[in-house]
């Protein structure tokens, strides 16, 4: 399964500025941004520029006050991509700080969480009082105490006094001072027997696993076109690799392995034969091979898992020797007459004693990200949508900025040579469900496949592709892919082998055929209405799957 990028995608919005809507002056300084997004981050913002104080036009600016520049584009990057920008050396607890007073103040809860557990864990002597300082005035309930924890465990009152910012926080929190005196005169009556003060008590524990080395090598196979011209058994083999203290190379067998593959690749991990003996006579490991496509992404139905192989002197080789089929690989996954094949591995070796000791009290736990659910609760509340589809009668409210940066084929029609049909007026979409569109409109906002009844996964799936597929969503359509190829029967297999044809789901059709070669599996299929359909329209599929399915 690709791996969420709808930070990647909102942070190139913010890059690149496209569809911006709004300006922010900070000092001197204009940032663009889009009113959609920072108002589906922060409840301030929504109320500045949509609720009853709203007034800000495209041309107005809005000026932020009490703020560097630096601070509010680190804010705003924080906004678009769920992520904290990586701070300079020499200014992660200054940035923090600021980043912590912003957070706050924009009702940002997450990153001021992020703010305080990085704060908790660069306690100082230079940094303890104003931070305890800024915990009070910012209500971070979790920092005051890791605060007061580190302050405590100085002995006395008369070395927190000694602390950078005691002063300050005398003349500014006197309550706060007050609160800081009782709490280290109450540790005086925590003593040992010599009278000296204990210092913070700790939890001690240990635990105890497998230490397991872990590594990966990608293989890649250039001039397939050459490399498939040679024969059964005949393999290339990669560069070695280390992973666990031994050597390790992966063979490739273009031709198959042996007869019996003839018609796939095959691929092979194997110990290093030049090798010093095994220090144990063995090796245990656990390694994935899988198959990677022109964008870097593993393709899910040529991925194999081998869960244990125990690799000795005499058994160094182990592998899959029908990995994908030959004409699978050459109609979709030979990018420039080359392909790639990468094998993740696990060493286990012998168990080993942690010491995992944790100081009182715990750091606050940051939250999970939000941006989906934000975005999310932004399209359902329809605040400041700015284009209107027309779906099979019913009306849908969106957000230009948040659909362009999520499909190349909105970025075309909202913001490219044909936005002008498309302003200031309802833009129709035909030949699709309003429960579809509502549904992958879901998915552009979160990332995510929105929730659905079991016994309609398989039909919203089906429609869900064909829209992926229109609107160049290559996650959504994965998604649908995996979704259908594990709800594959012998009522929906031909209709579903036919729409992996049409829209190119080379998995999905791999997943048929596979459905299809069971025993006794295709003279079932053959008594469906769909199956009809499948070799009136389709001879070409059709006979295209009694090929895969002969022996």
């Amino acid at each position: 399964m690709p791996p969420s990028d709808l930070h990647q995608d909102l942070g190139w919005l913010l890059e690149t500025g496209d569809g911006a809507d709004v300006k922010f002056k900070v000092d001197d300084k204009l940032f663009f941004a889009h009113k959609g997004v920072v108002a589906a981050r922060s409840s301030v913002f929504r109320a500045e520029l949509f609720g009853p104080m709203k007034g800000v036009s495209v041309k107005d600016v809005v000026e932020i006050h009490d703020m560097e520049p630096e601070v509010f584009m680190a804010m705003l990057k924080f906004m678009y991509t769920d992520l904290v920008p990586i701070m300079r050396v020499g200014e992660e607890i200054a940035m923090a700080q600021h980043l912590l007073v912003a957070a706050d103040m924009y009702d940002l809860k997450r990153l001021k969480l992020i703010c305080e557990n990085k704060l908790c864990s660069r306690l100082t002597k230079k940094t303890a009082l104003t931070t305890l300082v800024l915990a009070e005035q910012h209500g971070c309930h979790g920092l005051k105490k890791a605060c007061f924890a580190f302050l405590s465990s100085l002995g006395s009152l008369k070395a927190a006094m000694g602390c950078d910012g005691y002063d300050h926080l005398r003349s500014s929190c006197p309550s706060l001072h007050d609160e800081l005196v009782s709490k280290l005169d109450g540790s005086k009556g925590n003593k040992n027997a010599n009278g000296h003060c204990c210092p913070h008590r700790r939890q001690r524990s240990s635990t105890v696993r497998p230490a397991i080395i872990a590594g990966y090598h990608v293989l890649k196979i250039e001039c397939y076109s050459y490399a498939k011209q040679l024969g059964v058994g005949e393999d290339i083999k990669s560069a070695t690799f280390n992973v666990g203290d031994q050597r390790w190379y992966l063979r490739c067998y273009p031709g198959g392995y042996n007869n019996d593959s003839a018609n796939s690749i095959s691929i092979f991990l194997s110990l290093d034969d030049h090798q010093q003996p095994l220090p144990k006579g063995e090796v245990k490991a656990t390694f994935v091979f899988s198959l990677h496509h022109y964008a870097g992404e593993p393709v899910p139905v040529f991925t194999n898992t081998i869960k244990s192989h125990t690799f000795s002197t005499e058994n160094r080789c182990w592998g899959i020797d029908k990995f994908i089929p030959r004409a699978a690989l050459e109609r979709s996954y030979i990018d420039g007459d080359s392909f790639r094949i990468r094998c993740d591995i696990k060493v286990l070796k012998e168990f080993i004693m942690e010491d995992t000791t944790v100081a009182q009290p715990q750091l606050p736990a940051a939250a999970q990200p939000e941006l989906h659910k934000h975005l999310g609760q932004l399209l359902a509340m329809r605040v400041g949508g700015d284009v209107t589809f027309s779906v099979a009668g019913e009306v849908i409210t969106a957000h230009r900025c948040v659909l362009a940066v999520r499909s190349s084929v909105f970025m075309a029609e909202l913001f490219g040579p044909m936005k002008e049909k498309a302003s200031g007026c309802i833009i129709t979409i035909d030949d699709m469900e309003a429960r579809v569109f509502r549904a992958m409109l879901h998915f552009i906002y979160t990332d995510m496949m929105p929730e659905m009844e079991e016994g309609d996964k398989m039909t919203m799936s089906q429609h869900l592709l064909v829209a992926a597929d229109r609107y160049d969503l290559q996650r959504l359509k994965v998604m649908c892919e995996n979704t259908m190829c594990s709800r594959i029967d012998t009522g929906t297999v031909a209709n579903t082998l036919i729409l992996a044809e049409q829209h190119c789901c080379i998995a999905l059709k791999e997943a048929c055929y596979k459905f299809l070669k069971a025993p006794g599996r295709f003279r079932e299929v053959m008594a469906s209405d769909g199956f009809d359909h499948l070799m009136c329209t389709y001879p070409f599929l059709f006979m295209e799957v009694l090929d895969k399915i002969a022996p």
